[in-house]
């Protein structure tokens, strides 16, 4: 019995308010960008297709619970810079709610559940979630300090989803839609670090942003922007099934261009990726893009 009640208080008791804690420590405003799994299925035509949406759905599941376990895993490596910030250290490891040996015991069952549903589902899968683990891991422990390098990843992370998707259905991805993701999620990625250099002050700025500059990010972002719109033109010619999909090109120009704009001319509303979730015309542009899509894919 003293051998028990030695034991008993360093085992972690949850507090008032720590199962939300949790929950927050995931994420869950996050998850919409795991939908990408559902690219694939969509731009072939059978997303209708029962088998094809079930495959993508266990796929949308395992990136979802693996993600939610990065976080985890990086709040707890990042607890010492989040609590200086002034939002950052209002998340639950940084605020104390959720203790960082509960945070990584988290991760390492969230991340678990994700490579059991993607390896049950198709070894394809569960090798692109083992995959975006293992460089999300890298990113969180070194590589988010390597400028360009950081942004590489984040791109890579947003790659996976749709090739998993693809893997989980069985589906053939044209190369060209391969092209357009990853340039469209470093355009993202650019735009992100131009806003935090523009607004945030130095003591509060990320390490690797010390490699950037203004001047080099507003030309990386010009650069990108007109690739990812050439990539995407070139899919809808020459990649993709449906011989009408450039119809929905100027959906795409007008998006490019609202994200330019909310880049360059309302940075001082806050970051893009927050602005984008938020925008009337931006929201309604990708919800019209998607329609277009599902319509001139099913021939509706």
């Amino acid at each position: 019995m003293p051998v028990v009640a030695q034991l008993v208080p360093r085992i972690p008791v949850l507090r008032k308010g720590t199962l939300w804690a949790f929950v927050r420590l995931m994420r869950p405003v996050h998850w919409g960008k795991n939908f990408l799994v559902f690219a694939a299925p969509l731009f072939a035509g059978r997303v209708l297709d029962p088998w094809t949406f079930q495959a993508a759905a266990k796929a949308f599941a395992a990136f979802t619970l693996a993600a939610s376990a990065v976080y985890a895993c990086n709040d707890v490596l990042d607890v010492r810079a989040d609590r200086r910030h002034p939002v950052k250290r209002n998340r639950p490891v940084a605020a104390g709610v959720v203790s960082p040996a509960q945070a990584l015991a988290l991760a390492g069952i969230l991340a678990a559940g994700a490579l059991s549903i993607a390896f049950a589902a198709r070894t394809g899968l569960g090798v692109a979630v083992g995959l975006y683990l293992a460089f999300c891991l890298a990113y969180s422990v070194r590589l988010k300090y390597i400028p360009l390098v950081d942004i590489m990843v984040i791109a890579f992370g947003f790659v996976a989803r749709p090739v998993g998707g693809a893997l989980a259905a069985g589906i053939v991805m044209s190369p060209w839609f391969l092209v357009c993701v990853p340039l469209l999620s470093l355009l993202l990625a650019a735009g992100k670090r131009r806003h935090e250099i523009l607004i945030l002050p130095e003591e509060e700025r990320r390490e690797v942003l010390a490699g950037y500059s203004q001047a080099l990010l507003d030309q990386m972002v010009a650069m990108l922007s007109a690739a990812t719109l050439l990539a995407y033109l070139l899919y809808t010619m020459e990649g993709s099934s449906a011989k009408a999909l450039y119809l929905t090109a100027p959906l795409v120009v007008y998006g490019l261009f609202r994200y330019l704009y909310l880049v360059y001319l309302q940075s001082n509303r806050g970051s893009p990726e927050e602005l984008m979730l938020k925008d009337p015309p931006l929201l309604a542009t990708v919800g019209l893009w998607v329609v277009a899509v599902f319509a001139l894919v099913h021939k509706w």
